[in-house]
């Protein structure tokens, strides 16, 4: 019964992320389906009362997880923020170390306490600070991060901001990310006042001796990964370049403090403890595991490790045989009375799930590869089970698969265990004497730098990179179903192969036969240059790439959300970088370019070079000109109508589009004096690609005629909307509606049209 109670808990959790009261509705109506079906299906299962009670425990569980979600209070810091950005000046203190950024920037956690208005701190107007709460997102630049550390007292000056939320599909909530967090506002600081000094002693002391040994003896960035394999790599800034090489090789666990190192550290303690009483066992290994909690810093998978190493403690007090199911479903339910949000949380679901995954099919996959020698067959079988059992989420999350992780975690297991050993052992000499730790990282580094090259060797070969597009939710709940049906029945078991070509009909088969009917554009929310995505029957076209942030921030997790594996056409608008210089990311993901067209004109050295590349690599290059060219399809063709303004008249299964890269006076007259100008204008959907978009007048307008005007910019001028709505014309402007998704039908939605009816915590 006690297991139904915490099932019931974990539902509960689960629907609190339905909006309003549709996780409380949503927990009931199961409680009442399995109350009805259970009795029918086993007799021997609980009488109906308990099911129900049952509900109504999942229904209080929803009801408190909703409670406990963050806020911000009356005076949160987010409340100061009168504008877009404000300027003022921030007291508080450090939650943790500085690390940096992607854009090589320092980032922390301030615990607020005052607030300056005035913006600045000179000492003579201290009754200028006013009372303040909350936790505030800090980026600086990083030689103002030099210092500074944790539970340290610091006046921090810069701009005070509200996290923007995603404008496009795949791209990263920031608001999201920090809300759930309990964070509402960020600040770009440029000074950095140290008021107070930090705390003289904590854990976070210890993890930084702990990298400074290794980086001591094995050097960059082989130090910074074997300190991150033991202590993971949100205690330790993992250069990035090497963080996603390990993600693209399905190697990112080995990046995550979780059981495999709560395992070594418990297993090495209890050996030397040896058969002392088992009251010294259970001192000395809490001690340990409070420890190692202590220098890898609080996150769900340590935790989850740390409260299952706690149960088998127990159990050996108590000289009792453990459960580890149960033991896994109570610390899954302990952590989540503690903070629910961590439901939503991808390292706690990866770490349950790939658990669950070692305790139940492990085992199996072991016997059914017994006609291989027992070491390569236990070793296969644990990346195996663990690849099951979270392959779903990972789909339904990122829509990719890393298709060598299997080949990668069986060659770098042997190597990562000896580092972990030869790391926990350099590490504990490091925090007495840096030099005599250091040199046994140094005698490490064959064995991490070996690891490195397994990772980049699994990334160049075929089909390393495979973007499969994002599953639904049912999808994703029915996959789990087969699994959970598979395990719990044997008789079912035994036929696994059908269950499994099942499974992976489950999660494949829908978005492949989608994507080879689909026929849709998107707009992306970007306002440096125009940016489309058109997706036809299976191929894909791009309208200009982006700056590299953009291609990397923005594109990508859009293509990867879409299934998308290649360009078929690429269109160039401009050689200027803002434009242009996402293609070398694409190229450097290792995602190929058929055809490339472009606009005639001047370009720079670096667009010379992209276009070398191309040549070299056989992509078919070629000039865009008056005369329509078909897009990988007849039912997509673009025509190049002036270069000085850009426009384009593209063709959308006969819907026709006009593209502007500027909408001043001059060049709506000069559009309105080409040859045969009003015929070609005239367009049903008109997209200002332009960050400053001025009027259109009405001469103009009449001759395009549109019906949609899409705006792609940051703001609009004043009267702009007004000016277009009193015409009767739909408005769709990105910075407040995010991308514009258009269909075959016609169509025409914003990204915020969507998220109004999927609204998830």
């Amino acid at each position: 019964m006690g297991i139904i109670f915490c099932l019931a808990f974990l539902a509960g959790v689960g629907f609190a992320g339905l909006p309003g009261w549709a996780g409380v509705i949503a927990a009931f109506s199961l409680g009442l389906l399995v109350a009805s079906i259970a009795p029918l299906i086993n007799p021997l299962a609980p009488k109906r009362w308990v099911w129900l009670l049952a509900a109504v425990f999942a229904i209080l569980s929803c009801l408190y997880a909703q409670w406990r979600a963050p806020r911000p209070s009356g005076d949160d810091v987010s409340t100061f923020v009168t504008g877009q950005r404000t300027t003022l000046t921030v007291r508080g203190r450090l939650t943790q170390a500085p690390t940096t950024t992607r854009s090589d920037r320092a980032r922390f956690i301030l615990a607020v306490e005052q607030v300056n208005p005035a913006g600045r701190d000179d000492g003579t107007i201290s009754d200028a600070f006013r009372p303040a709460s909350g936790e505030l997102y800090v980026t600086l630049p990083l030689l103002q991060s030099t210092g500074l550390s944790p539970g340290q007292r610091v006046d921090v000056t810069g701009s005070l901001y509200l996290p923007s939320g995603a404008d496009n599909p795949g791209q990263f909530d920031f608001q999201k990310f920090l809300a759930r967090q309990g964070i509402f506002a960020g600040m770009a600081a440029r000074q950095v006042t140290p008021q107070e000094e930090g705390s003289g002693w904590g854990g976070w002391r210890l993890g930084r001796r702990v990298v400074q040994t290794h980086v001591y003896g094995a050097g960059m960035p082989e130090g910074a990964l074997l300190s991150a394999i033991i202590l993971g790599n949100r205690a330790v800034d993992v250069p990035n370049d090497v963080k996603d090489t390990f993600i693209q090789a399905g190697l990112a666990a080995a990046l995550a403090a979780s059981g495999f190192q709560v395992t070594l550290v418990l297993g090495a303690v209890l050996a030397l403890v040896g058969d002392r009483h088992p009251r010294w066992q259970f001192g000395i290994g809490l001690i340990s595991l409070l420890g190692f909690i202590t220098l890898t810093g609080v996150s769900p998978s340590v935790l989850r490790a740390g409260v299952m190493g706690a149960g088998s403690l127990v159990g050996r007090l108590f000289q009792r045989r453990t459960r580890p199911l149960v033991f896994l479903l109570v610390a899954a339910v302990l952590l989540l009375i503690w903070q629910p949000l961590w439901f939503y949380d991808l390292g706690f679901q990866f770490s349950f799930l790939a658990t669950f995954g070692l305790m139940t099919t492990a085992n199996v996959l072991e016997k059914r590869l017994d006609w291989m020698p027992p070491l390569f067959g236990a070793a296969l079988a644990v990346p195996i089970a663990a690849t099951i059992w979270t392959l779903p989420v990972q789909l339904f999350a990122f829509g990719r698969v890393a298709p060598y992780s299997i080949l990668a975690n069986v060659l770098t297991l042997p190597l990562i265990s000896f580092a972990t050993f030869g790391g926990i052992f350099s590490g504990f000499l490091g925090m007495f004497w840096i030099p005599l730790g250091g040199a046994i990282a140094w005698l490490l580094y064959p064995v991490v730098h070996a690891v490195i090259a397994i990772a980049q060797l699994i990334n160049q070969l075929p089909g390393a990179t495979s973007y499969t597009g994002t599953i639904a939710l049912w999808q994703l709940l029915l996959t789990y179903g087969i699994l959970v049906i598979v395990w719990l029945f044997p008789n079912i078991s035994r036929r696994w192969w059908l269950a499994g070509i099942a499974a992976v009909a489950v999660l494949f088969l829908p978005g492949t036969l989608d994507r080879a009917t689909q026929f849709q554009a998107i707009v992306l929310a970007v306002t440096r240059a125009p940016m489309m995505l058109i997706q036809s029957g299976g191929a894909a076209i791009l309208l200009n790439s982006g700056d590299a942030q953009t291609a990397t921030n923005t594109l990508l997790p859009l293509l990867q959300r879409a299934g998308i594996n290649q360009i078929d056409w690429a269109i160039a608008t401009s050689p200027q970088p803002d434009a242009s210089e996402g293609w070398g990311v694409l190229l450097k993901n290792r995602l190929p370019i058929k055809a490339f067209a472009e606009v005639p004109g001047a370009a720079p050295q670096t667009y010379k070079s992209l276009q070398q590349q191309l040549q070299s690599e056989g992509v078919r290059l070629q000039s865009l000109s008056t005369n329509p060219i078909n897009l990988a399809t007849d039912r997509a063709q673009l025509e190049l109508l002036s270069t000085t303004p850009l426009a384009l008249r593209l063709q959308l299964q006969g819907t026709p589009w006009l593209i502007l890269d500027r909408s001043d006076r001059p060049s709506q007259t000069k559009l309105l004096s080409l040859p045969n100008g009003a015929p070609r204008l005239k367009a049903q959907i008109l997209w200002l690609a332009s960050d400053k978009p001025e009027p259109l007048e009405a001469d103009f307008l009449g001759a395009v005629a549109p019906e949609t005007i899409i705006v792609t910019s940051s703001q609009l001028p004043p009267g702009f909307a007004k000016a277009i709505e009193d015409q009767n014309i739909r408005l769709l402007h990105s910075s407040r509606d995010g991308a514009i998704f258009w269909n075959a039908q016609g169509t025409i939605q914003s990204l915020r049209d969507r998220e109004d009816s999927q609204s998830f915590l």
